[in-house]
């Protein structure tokens, strides 16, 4: 077995652990399948992205405080990953990350957690308006759901950074079209 399928089988098992309540033995594949990715895979690995995303997730259940001290250098981490080191910007992977953002037990919503995020924020909507030639998204064949929550979340958190408020309410105003209200 090759190291970086012994790294995709550890997270697979993370994610059993995960799912079954065993928070420690998810946390220790996670870490294990994390140190794998990042050797075999490379740093910028979508790989790594999505451990730290998941391992977040378990730190969350397992212990508060360590997912508190740990989440904005691992969410951004992830979050540039996603947004800065691929051709294609993947959505989903980014709205899970805006929402663990404004997870109320990650006390994270507030201004000054959220200035490192904003610029990536910012660039993901200069890739999905066409601002930016060598990165694309799935858009116009993008489901509109994940185009939905992306400038739903975006917005919540634009405005929480109290970075720009027109442009906050402005996002979530499209969101709110893109849901099919009015």
């Amino acid at each position: 077995m090759t190291h970086s399928m012994l790294g995709k089988a550890l997270a697979s098992l993370a994610k059993i652990c995960f799912a079954r309540g065993e928070h420690v033995e998810a946390d220790e594949a996670w870490k294990e399948a994390l140190s794998i990715f990042k050797i075999r895979m490379g740093h910028d690995s979508l790989y790594v992205a999505g451990a730290l995303k998941d391992r977040l997730k378990v730190l969350i259940d397992l212990d508060i405080d360590k997912a508190r001290k740990n989440a904005t250098p691992m969410l951004k981490a992830a979050l540039e990953k996603y947004a800065l080191k691929q051709d294609v910007i993947d959505l989903k992977e980014i709205n899970e990350i805006l929402g663990l953002l404004l997870r109320d037990e990650l006390q994270l919503a507030n201004e000054e957690d959220l200035q490192p995020f904003v610029p990536l924020i910012l660039h993901c909507d200069r890739v999905l308006s066409g601002e930016i030639r060598n990165q694309t998204s799935e858009h116009p064949n993008i489901d509109v759901r994940f185009l939905a929550e992306f400038y739903q979340h975006a917005g919540h958190l634009l405005w929480l950074s109290k970075h720009d408020n027109v442009k906050a309410k402005r996002w979530v105003q499209r969101s709110v079209v893109l849901w099919g209200g009015p």
